[in-house]
């Protein structure tokens, strides 16, 4: 291991919770004046920004700690109630993700007014999800505790909801569901109101707190004392569980989930100024490493175990005792003969199939069924590929998984080891001449076979599987990878001899300019981008908004040469300021983009990142002399 690995590893934490943890401990349970009194305590995992490859140092932990824990509020420990991304919000006149909205935002409310938003709240979800649809044909994702308005005006928990449950507007349940989901989740709190209007559905926008962070707790038995602090492993937590007699049902299943040990560590959740992100590269491997984190709420991280299909039906693996009876390969059950748990540090690899998610070690072997073979076989998990599919269950017949079965198709596999391997393994024989020319005849063998009805069956399988999830995973998993700096330039050098050519740059430029020419492609484009304003042109947009300027960057207004301002004038329709980004616009001369604007028709203006960062009021003056000219 290289010492700059090491020294990685002793200063900074992982964004999420590590085996290492284990689960929380129970420090005391016991009664103090009549009153139950339960005292946890467990690291916690910080949840910062939603994507891989990036890890907060403990100086930074440490150094926000006094004032976190300063806060009252901050210091309640809750339980998630959220949305997944993508989930409308009615902000104004507009519907808007709730990812994009930002403290001082306008939300309508179950009142049927608006009121700014307060506080927003972003999470690593659970591992599963309530799916409802409504009438008016929207899918809401939520977590199960969340509470939503019915139409008698009364609140009530998004997993007591039924089919035929009638909400707001009219609008009616038409089926529920749960669903696995490794899903980062949001939400949002309300001024006065606690509540925020969606498409036909009302959001309340509380909590369930479940208890408190205590600075320290001292053992009254053995004088042994322990902090709420970072220490070598991360931030180390203690928290006193409700015990009132106004608490929520919910928080004694917490409790019976601490006592059973299913709750892996808290999570605290927190923000991190962009300047704060360092780039640091190791082993081929870049990331980056956050040095200023401003926390602001603690939850809890339940981790529900590895399944197993039992006589008492499919439960957590830690919960099989000896005397149970559990289906094998052969189909048949026997009898557990002995039931353990071994601590264990190393490699984990984790297989995405159709039912969730398979934790495994490298050498815990599993039994698959490999399309184009009519037997089951063991392989190790590194040997495993996407379109495997994991047999369980007793309904097996010749090896072939029946209907009654559960069979689980393996979606993904993840894991930098797994990935070397294969990646070696495929051109070792792709290297063999015999295998290769064996797949060129396999290849013409199969496209002379398929018709346009096979091609609309494909079609219609790949976007059945293309969910929300797996686009997220799809686009972090390509993150990381354009983070590696070999892989940047292989992929640059080889767009540069495909692209660069005078005739191929006429070519793509003249088709472009010709689908630009049409809004719906252009609505159509900027959608599938997903743009919304980062927070350097929120903030700028909070300020000249009042002068009548609108956020464009998002496809809303594209001119005839392409160009996608970021904020156009609504009183004055040719009037519109560009901000250039200190990174993306390095060494870029304003004077092309307010030329090229001029040819379409518009006046602009351009303003820097960091001008906006040291100066607002001067920016928002000269903006403001732009506008009236």
């Amino acid at each position: 291991m290289t010492d700059i690995w090491t020294d990685i590893i002793n200063d900074t934490v992982t964004q999420y919770p590590l085996r290492r943890y284990g689960a929380l401990s129970i420090l005391s349970k016991s009664e103090n004046g009549g009153i139950p009194e339960i005292i946890v305590a467990g690291y916690s995992s910080p949840q910062v920004i939603d994507r891989d490859m990036h890890v907060i140092t403990k100086e930074a932990l440490a150094k926000d700690l006094p004032r976190f824990m300063a806060h009252p509020h901050y210091r309640n420990v809750n339980l998630l109630h959220c949305l997944v991304a993508g989930t409308k919000v009615k902000a104004g006149d507009t519907l808007r993700n709730i990812e994009e909205l930002v403290v001082g935002d306008l939300v309508l409310t179950h009142e049927g007014r608006l009121r700014p938003i307060t506080e927003v709240f972003k999470h690593k979800g659970p591992e599963s999800l309530v799916e409802l649809s409504l009438s008016n044909g929207v899918v809401v994702k939520i977590t199960d505790e969340h509470k939503v308005q019915v139409a008698d005006k009364s609140w009530i928990r998004s997993g007591d909801l039924t089919e035929g449950s009638l909400l707001p507007e009219g609008v009616s349940i038409l089926s529920t569901d749960t669903i696995p989901s490794d899903a980062w989740v949001y939400n949002i709190e309300v001024e006065e109101d606690h509540s925020y209007a969606g498409e036909g559905i009302i959001y309340h926008n509380s909590n369930v707190t479940v208890g408190e962070v205590l600075p320290f707790w001292v053992n009254p038995k053995t004088g042994e004392r322990f902090e709420t602090k970072v220490d070598d492993i991360g931030l180390f937590t203690v928290c006193k569980i409700r015990t009132d007699p106004h608490r929520p049902p919910i928080v004694d299943k917490v409790i019976e989930d601490i006592m059973a040990g299913k709750i892996a560590s808290f999570s605290i959740s927190a923000d991190a100024p962009f300047e704060s992100r360092r780039r640091e590269c190791a082993g081929g491997t870049c990331f980056f490493a956050i040095d200023e984190i401003i926390l602001y709420e603690i939850t809890l991280a339940t981790v529900p175990g590895t399944t197993v299909d039992t006589n008492r039906g499919i439960i957590p693996v830690e919960e099989v005792q000896v005397g149970d009876k559990v289906y094998t390969h052969r189909r048949r059950q026997r009898t557990v003969s002995s039931a353990g748990m071994v601590w264990y540090e190393g490699e984990i690899i984790r297989i995405t199939t159709e039912d969730g998610v398979l934790e495994v070690s490298p050498e815990h072997k599993i039994r698959v069924l490999r399309e184009g073979k009519g037997r089951s076989e063991w392989v190790y998990p590194t040997d495993i590929r996407e379109g495997d599919t994991v047999v369980s269950g007793a309904n097996r017949k010749g090896g072939i998984q029946t209907s009654e079965g559960r069979a689980r198709q393996i979606a993904g596999v993840t894991s930098p080891e797994f990935k070397q391997k294969r990646a070696e393994f495929m051109l070792q024989r792709w290297n063999d001449p015999t295998y290769r020319a064996a797949m060129v005849v396999r290849l013409a063998e199969t496209r002379s076979k398929q018709t346009s009805e096979t091609f609309v069956k494909r079609g219609k399988s790949i976007k059945d599987s293309w969910t929300e999830d797996r686009r997220v995973a799809l686009s972090e998993t390509m993150t990381n990878r354009w983070m590696d700096i070999e892989y940047k330039d292989k992929v640059s050098a080889s767009l540069k001899k495909t692209l660069s050519s005078p005739e191929q740059k006429a070519r793509l430029g003249k088709r472009l300019s010709k689908l630009r020419e049409d809004p719906a492609f252009n609505e159509k484009m900027f959608k599938a981008m997903r743009m919304s304003p980062n927070k350097i042109e929120t903030s700028l947009w909070d300020e000249i908004g009042s002068l009548g300027y609108l956020y464009t960057g998002d496809g809303k207004m594209v001119t005839k040469s392409g160009l996608c301002p970021d904020f156009k004038n609504m009183g004055k329709g040719t009037k519109l300021v560009e901000l250039f980004g200190d990174y993306w616009h390095a060494g870029q001369d304003p004077l092309d983009r307010i030329n090229r604007l001029k040819e379409d028709g518009y006046e602009c203006l351009v303003v820097w990142e960091h001008e906006v960062r040291e100066d607002m009021s001067g920016v928002v003056s000269r903006i403001t002399e732009f506008t009236n000219a």
